[in-house]
């Protein structure tokens, strides 16, 4: 596995479960691919 460079956050399901991570790359990315969408007003997580 790679080292992370920067801060991870855990991310939890509404039952407490966990569901993921998110790291600085991965926000940078989900702003990237949310720019490129013709409805870019709508939250990409919806």
């Amino acid at each position: 596995m790679q080292e992370a460079e920067g801060k991870v956050v855990a991310v939890l399901g509404g039952d407490g479960s966990f569901a993921g991570i998110i790291t600085p790359e991965t926000v940078g990315e989900l702003l990237m691919l949310d720019s490129l969408r013709p409805d870019a007003d709508r939250p990409l997580w919806r």
